[in-house]
């Protein structure tokens, strides 16, 4: 039951995602949007700290009901639906 979110984090960013007080925020919306958006390829979440802005600093890849299988390939620092596999009705 409910919703599952595929993110796409970069370790180099990891010291700006842990001094953003405002980055949780900025990936709940950003999970928000894609959910909004499901024909979108991914959505960037930045990270900032007071000397370092990272646009990428998370990528949302897909989200999708958790009734649902999604297999999902990651590299290149994106992520990539491969395949969604629908639950039989009951």
């Amino acid at each position: 039951m409910g919703y599952n979110t595929t993110v796409v984090v970069m370790n180099d960013a990891l010291d700006v995602i842990e001094a953003d007080p405002q980055f949780g925020a900025r990936l709940a919306a950003a999970i928000r949007y894609a959910g909004a958006f499901p024909q979108l390829e991914h959505v960037n979440v930045e990270a900032h700290s007071s000397n370092c802005l990272h646009s990428n600093a998370a990528i949302v890849v897909e989200t999708h009901h958790s009734s649902i299988t999604v297999t999902v390939e990651v590299g290149q620092n994106y992520g990539k639906v491969v395949a969604r596999d629908r639950v039989p009705a009951r």
